[in-house]
Order: structure tokens, then C-alpha cells, then sequence
């Protein structure tokens, strides 16, 4: 079984939950930083148009996320992932199984929602230390203070929740001067921990129907997201997946190459 999805230039690696986990774990001990981002259809889509964004993602682990990446993996590889690995579950679960206490720092979001969420997980792991937040909405120029702010916190663990394609260049850009060893993209996660937006019910989660319970309860901004989005991105995942079958190699990494094109606007 091949080590990695590719798809124009974006990698997500085959890796188990219990992998990732022993992964980002041993890097709280070992002083080597790791960047994660989570990648589902929508982020696909985004860096697929953008080769900035792939250049940025080459330097992340990139964790499939949502069922959009699982079917494109089906259609082009011919199997999905071993697990789903998003980011809502996935943080808890690093805090969860992680060998000594952490101490973290949340960067993103509203205020309110960013002190709200600090709030809930100091509560729900309480041998963690959460240890400093700031909102998300940054300008350039703030943001050199706010990097000096997390290193003097001592954080072990920055959670940056600012949406793609913005948490990870801010993680990208700052990398180098960041303390912490493990910097993690979290998107939306801020929101569902402080209570602001309401997870889907375990059974939809569990029959991987999150993403229609977000459309329930934000149809105008994610409707294009869940519906036209995906759609055009799948069938190009296919046409690349029939290509397989009967072009020369050549042939074929030119037919992935200009799949960037082909997923542009008006395209």
C-alpha cells in the first residue's frame, strides 16, 4: 500500500490515529517541532489553487480530514484511510494521551471564544497548564509581539485557529523563531470547544454525516464548500483515476499537474 496520497503536489500520509498520536507525542520530548495541518476537500481545493499553499503544506504533516478526502482517496487509490483524522477529535485525544503535562497556548478566533475555549479545556484536562491565548485577528505588524508573547509563556503546544489558508502561513512564516514543538492548524475548533457552534450528534459523527449537520446550521456560508466544491473536485479525482488506467506515466503527471488549472474558478 503506497505511503502517501498525492494530489498535485499536496501529500497525506497513510498513517493510523495511534501513529499521529505517538508522532506528535514524542515531539514534546524530544525537541524536534512538528507543523500539522488537517486537509479535507475544501483545503485540498484551496492549495490545488494556490502554489504558495502547496509550498507551505510541504512542510506540514498533512492529516486527512472529513469524507471528502476519504472518497477521493477511494476514487484514485482505490482505498480510503485507515482513520479519519480530524482536527476536533484529534487535539482532545493528543491532550488525552500525551505522556507528561503540556502546556499550551491557544492563538486564534474571537476573544471571547478563544478565553471561553482556554476556559473549557483548562477544565476538561486539568493536568495540562494552559499557559496563555490571543485572538486571531492579526496584522502583520502585531505579530512579532504575539510570537514573543507565546515563547515567553513557555508553550509546549501552540493551537492556531484562524481558518486555511491563514493558521498555516502563520505557522510557516514564525516557525523558525516559535518555541513551541508542536504547532497545530485547528481551524473551527475554538468554536466547538467555548460552545459557539454546536457539534453534529455522536451518531452522525459516527456514520461521517458531520459535514451535512454544518450545512444544516450554515447553509450560506458552507453551502458551495459541501456541495459544488466537492463535487467539482471529485470528478477531477476520477478523471485523474481513469487516467491511471490507460496514459503513460509522462502523460499522466502532466494530467496532474494541470489539475490546479482545471480546479480554478470558471474552469
Amino acid at each position: 500500500m503506497p505511503r502517501f496520497l498525492r494530489v498535485g503536489g499536496v501529500h497525506i500520509p497513510y498513517a493510523s490515529r495511534a501513529k499521529v498520536l505517538q508522532t506528535i507525542d514524542r515531539s514534546f520530548h524530544d525537541g524536534s517541532q512538528i507543523r500539522v495541518a488537517f486537509c479535507n476537500a475544501n483545503t485540498m481545493v484551496s492549495a490545488l489553487r494556490s502554489q504558495a499553499y502547496i509550498d507551505t503544506l510541504s512542510r506540514f504533516l498533512v492529516l486527512n480530514d472529513g469524507v471528502g478526502i476519504d472518497l477521493a482517496s477511494s476514487l484514485f487509490m482505490g482505498h480510503g484511510f485507515e482513520d479519519n483524522l480530524n482536527g476536533t477529535d484529534l487535539v482532545p485525544e493528543i491532550l488525552e494521551k500525551a505522556t507528561a503535562p503540556v502546556s499550551i497556548y491557544l492563538l486564534g478566533a474571537k476573544q471571547p471564544v478563544v478565553e471561553e475555549a482556554g476556559r473549557q479545556l483548562a477544565a476538561r484536562f486539568p493536568r495540562h497548564h494552559v499557559v496563555g491565548m490571543h485572538h486571531g485577528y492579526l496584522k502583520r505588524e502585531d505579530e512579532a509581539a504575539v510570537v514573543a508573547e507565546i515563547n515567553a509563556s513557555k508553550a509546549g503546544l501552540l493551537l492556531v485557529a484562524m481558518g486555511n489558508p491563514r493558521q498555516e502561513q502563520f505557522i510557516d512564516r514564525h516557525a523558525a523563531e516559535l518555541s513551541p514543538h508542536v504547532l497545530i492548524g485547528v481551524g473551527a475548533l475554538f468554536d466547538f470547544i467555548s460552545g459557539t457552534v454546536p457539534r453534529a450528534p455522536h451518531w452522525m459523527r459516527v456514520l461521517r454525516l458531520e459535514w451535512l449537520f454544518r450545512l444544516m446550521i450554515e447553509p450560506r456560508r458552507l453551502g458551495w464548500r459541501y456541495t459544488g466544491g466537492l463535487a467539482i473536485f471529485l470528478v477531477q479525482i476520477m478523471r485523474l483515476r481513469i487516467a491511471r488506467l490507460w496514459l503513460k506515466p509522462a502523460d499522466l503527471e502532466r494530467e496532474e499537474q494541470d489539475l490546479p488549472k482545471r480546479l480554478r474558478p470558471g474552469n
